[in-house]
């Protein structure tokens, strides 16, 4: 298995004309951490393009989707299954190359580091979806074929807003989809990018790849921003 060559693709997603300068940074931590990869920023306009081409029996629940982020949400997995390599958030700031973490995997998906979304799960374990990495894995193939059906069954779930975002291609539909699809997937902690309020019992450790400072700019003392 360690002989799987890494898939050296970086997807991040940006809905407007200029990255703020606060995410400047956190962009150039991952570039001059991994210089030999390739780095894509995608618009909107290119995910829909993407869908509508490669997946067009999902473009209608993306056109169709209340908010921006749920279209970030599904677009960030039909990226990874068809270009392959790391998804990342922008709100990460990488310490060094995240090479040996993924070397032998054809899939990764980590922990939550939501401490109120832990709370709230009864101690199972929730699947976040801010770092995600795929090399042709059968688990992101299925989760992108199957993704209609999931979204379509569970988001009338509930009639929380936050919820339905979450059901809705987010942390919570990878959670339910991982429970009966593991296939070639490896579920890493947490710990390798740890939330900025935890950070600092861990930052001289060498199992800290990064940090991820949560900043969660679509939503807003609990209102849906974007």
């Amino acid at each position: 298995m360690d002989t799987i060559n890494i898939k050296k693709n970086l997807h991040q997603i940006w809905t407007g004309d200029k990255l703020p300068e606060k995410y400047l940074d956190l962009q150039k931590s991952f570039i001059l951490n991994h210089k030999d990869w390739n780095y894509k920023l995608w618009n909107l306009d290119e995910c829909r393009v993407l869908i509508k081409t490669k997946y067009p029996f999902f473009l209608d629940i993306f056109d169709n989707y209340e908010h921006i982020i749920q279209k970030i949400d599904s677009s960030r997995l039909f990226i990874l299954n068809e270009y392959g390599g790391l998804y990342s958030d922008l709100d990460i700031h990488f310490f060094k190359n995240i090479e040996p973490l993924l070397k032998g995997n054809k899939a990764c998906i980590f922990e939550s580091n939501n401490q109120m979304m832990k709370k709230g799960a009864n101690d199972n374990i929730i699947i976040d979806n801010y770092i995600m990495y795929n090399n042709n894995s059968v688990f992101f193939n299925k989760i992108c074929k199957q993704m209609k059906y999931f979204i379509q069954k569970d988001i009338n779930k509930t009639d929380i807003l936050k919820q339905k975002i979450y059901y809705g291609g987010g942390s919570h539909f990878i959670t339910n989809f991982l429970k009966i699809n593991k296939h070639d997937v490896t579920v890493f902690n947490c710990k390798h990018f740890e939330s900025i309020k935890c950070i600092s019992d861990y930052i001289d450790q060498d199992h800290i790849y990064g940090i991820h400072f949560c900043y969660r700019s679509w939503i807003d003392k609990g209102i849906i921003t974007v």
